[in-house]
């Protein structure tokens, strides 16, 4: 019986073909985009905070940064739907 295999970054078709995305999110290029983007009294703060791995202080200074600073970066950071 064919049947179409989904997940994330990888698919297997109906005809056996496999296909993967290895585009995953860069971190380190989406905390220096949001500190360009949003301009804060301490940007260096917010980059030495991300570059020693100090996620909680983020969280706590900055409450809106996006998701994609801690994929790939925060080894505790679980999305809402806790696929990552």
């Amino acid at each position: 019986m064919p049947f179409q295999l989904n997940t994330g970054n990888f698919t297997v078709g109906d005809d056996g073909t496999f296909a993967f995305d290895l585009c995953l999110p860069n971190a380190a290029v989406a905390a220096i985009q949001y500190v360009l983007e949003h301009p804060c009294e301490s940007p260096m703060e917010f980059l030495r905070c991300w570059n020693e791995g100090n996620f909680a202080a983020l969280r706590a200074e900055w409450p809106a940064v996006p998701a994609e600073v801690f994929i790939g970066a925060d080894p505790l950071y679980k999305n809402a739907g806790g696929d990552e």
